[in-house]
This record gives C-alpha cells, sequence and structure tokens, in this order.
C-alpha cells in the first residue's frame, strides 16, 4: 500500500508540474488559439505520463503459500485469498499445495537449493528444522506488536529459535497418541497396550503390516 501511495503522489506532483508549465507558456504572449493547443498536448502527455507510471509500478505480486492447506482446509484457503485480494488489491496468493507425508522433506529440499515459498504451512517441528538451515525469516520485524502480544505466551516461546520468532500458530491443538484398532488386531493384539514400552512395540508391528489395498503406506501411531 505504500508503494500505490508513492506512485500517487508521483503522478500529483507531474501534472502539477505540467500545470505549471502550461502557465509559464500562457505568459510568454502566445495567440490565444496557440495557448489552448499548448495546454491540450501538454495535457495529454501528463495524462499519458501518469498513465504509464501506474502500469509500469503498479503491478501484480505473487505470494506462494505451500502446504497442504488446500486440501486440509479448501474453503478457509479460498476465503484467505479473498480477504487478501480486497485488502491489498496487487497481491495475488498462489497455493503450492502438498501432501502431509511429504511436506517437510520438500520443504528442505527447496530450502537447500534457494527456490523457498514466500509462506510455508507447516507442523512446528518442520519449523524447527527450517530455522536450522536459515530457511525462515524473523517474523518478530514483519508482524504487528498487536499480533505478536496476543499470542498465549506458551505458544509464542514455543514459535521461537534461537530467541527469534521465526514462525507463527494458525490453529492450536493438543498432541495425543493413538492408533487404529483394527490395525492393532491385524497386527496380532486383541487388547490395548498398558506401557509405552508395549505401545512402542505395537507400532513396530503395525507398521511391519507395510501397506494398504491402495498402495499407501501403514504407520504405527499417529
Amino acid at each position: 500500500m505504500k508503494k500505490i501511495l508513492i506512485i500517487m503522489l508521483a503522478v500529483v506532483f507531474i501534472m502539477t508540474f505540467g500545470f505549471m508549465s502550461i502557465s509559464c507558456k500562457a505568459e510568454e504572449g502566445q495567440a490565444p488559439e496557440e495557448q489552448v493547443e499548448g495546454v491540450e498536448e501538454t495535457a495529454e502527455d501528463i495524462e499519458e505520463t501518469a498513465e504509464e507510471v501506474m502500469e509500469e509500478e503498479v503491478e501484480m505480486v505473487e505470494v506462494t503459500v505451500y502446504g497442504w492447506l488446500p486440501s486440509y482446509a479448501k474453503e478457509f484457503s479460498e476465503v484467505f485469498a479473498a480477504r487478501v485480494a480486497e485488502v491489498y488489491p496487487n497481491i495475488q496468493l498462489v497455493f503450492q499445495e502438498s501432501t502431509y507425508e511429504e511436506t517437510g522433506t520438500q520443504y528442505l529440499l527447496m530450502a537447500e537449493s534457494g527456490d523457498v515459498p514466500d509462506v510455508a504451512y507447516c507442523e512446528l517441528i518442520m519449523a524447527n528444522e527450517l530455522a536450522s538451515v536459515g530457511a525462515l525469516e524473523d517474523l518478530g520485524a514483519m508482524l504487528s506488536a498487536d499480533v505478536i502480544s496476543d499470542l498465549p505466551e506458551s505458544v509464542y516461546n514455543a514459535c521461537l529459535f534461537d530467541g527469534t520468532l521465526v514462525s507463527i500458530m494458525w490453529d492450536i491443538s493438543p498432541y495425543a497418541l493413538f492408533t487404529a484398532s483394527s490395525l492393532a488386531e491385524q497386527a496380532g493384539y486383541d487388547k490395548p497396550a498398558r506401557t509405552f514400552d508395549e505401545f512402542e512395540q505395537m507400532m513396530y508391528d503395525i507398521a511391519a503390516l507395510g501397506t494398504d489395498e491402495e498402495g499407501n503406506k501403514i504407520w504405527g501411531t499417529n
């Protein structure tokens, strides 16, 4: 928005300077017809120059958003993009979709190649990995004080890496270990695990089932 404001001021300056030139010409004793012709030509020049400035400087800026957000929350991503376009008409969000399973690996590959998205949607643990290779910016320098102060202290601290705010929470939810009883039965278990050691062994046994009928890898837990 600052860029647009600067451009508009530049156009006003061009128009003001042009009309000052018109006034000077009119004071040089020209014939009325010559004065009118000069005014028309100068006004056309000003209009063309202003249009060129606006067309050249006010251009669409694409902001890439990478992750599984479009598939995980498609309606939200659509509303989000529309809201950004409403507030910032020169910004267009471009979603680059990835699956949850491959997102972390792909992030790191892109970071190593230098071709990173502008915004990344990921798990917090992925943010720590990205920060460790220097792929994340300091959000503390970009976000308003109101946004930062609205974060619960525990969330704010969790988003820090070496004292720098490198990520921000989109949603906050508790973590829990769970597995599918049907998969446990396929792995030979007829009752839930009672200790962490039993749970760990169950996870390895379930993972050993390999893949499902569609070829998807079976995970022991989530």
